[in-house]
């Protein structure tokens, strides 16, 4: 057996995280002496203590941690990490976009461009749209949970097919990111045997296209709050974002396309 001075060293972990992991359940010695609560390790549980710690560099929580211990199925085991590479992936390629912004915004303002805020670079427009029938999943969620609900709607759509992008429509008149009313909607062709389809309705929009990453989105919102009450006009409903092109289309943030739409109305 090992003391625990000894398995820390094995492990390359300190003597106080192999406690904790006593604590949790997570790793427990094989014998502890009743006189001085003394802990010892089987050579057995040295490779237990390596995964933990691989396990840990992926990225994995230590509840999750205990869960893949557990598993003796050599094909669940390569699904998780399959699952963890995805998710892996998708966080380098985000880093990757950040990376790109900042890089570009070193070179603008060693350019002395500031970027200040204009109107406007952008084009407002009013557009009568048709009604579009869609299969929409509404819930109210963080924004950065948002990209599970759009999976959740395209697991839904099974064979149906769709028939234009995907939108997000916000109906909370107070924008909350931790905790907003956001419903995702696919257009597909009408259909009553499906369940959880609803017309978006037509009508007067006024509507901008906007490109480049959603973390700047917020600048074409204000033109548009802008713009509505200039030309006397005012919202009548939910606003609502078309992802014309997005992530599964390209991987430069800076080519994605958003056409956002404001319901509205003439002042009397």
């Amino acid at each position: 057996m090992y003391t625990i001075s000894q398995f820390s060293r094995i492990g390359m972990i300190s003597a106080k995280t192999l406690r904790f992991y006593d604590e949790i359940g997570l790793l427990k010695p094989i014998y502890v002496e009743n006189s001085n609560q003394y802990r010892y390790y089987s050579p057995e549980q040295v490779t237990e203590v390596l995964r933990i710690s691989e396990y840990k560099e992926y990225g994995f929580s230590l509840e999750k941690i205990k869960t893949l211990l557990k598993i003796q199925d050599p094909l669940i085991l390569q699904q998780t990490l399959e699952e963890k590479l995805n998710e892996v992936s998708a966080n380098l390629d985000h880093l990757s976009n950040i990376k790109q912004r900042i890089q570009r915004k070193i070179s603008k303002l060693m350019e002395g461009d500031f970027e200040m805020f204009s109107p406007d670079r952008f084009d407002v427009s009013i557009k009568e749209k048709a009604p579009i029938n869609t299969l929409s999943l509404r819930r109210k969620i963080s924004i950065d949970n948002i990209c599970s609900l759009i999976d959740d709607l395209f697991a839904s759509l099974k064979n149906v097919q769709s028939a234009g992008p995907i939108m997000t429509i916000y109906h909370d008149p107070d924008f909350n990111p931790d905790h907003t009313d956001v419903e995702v909607c696919v257009p597909i062709r009408t259909s009553s045997s499906i369940p959880d389809t609803r017309v978006i309705p037509g009508g007067t929009h006024a509507c901008v296209i906007y490109q480049g990453p959603y973390s700047d989105i917020g600048t074409a919102y204000a033109a548009l709050m802008d713009w509505i009450p200039n030309n006397g006009y005012m919202p009548i409903g939910a606003p609502f974002e078309i992802y014309l092109t997005g992530p599964n289309d390209v991987k430069d943030e800076q080519k994605f396309v958003t056409e956002i739409c404001f319901p509205v109305k003439k002042n009397a």
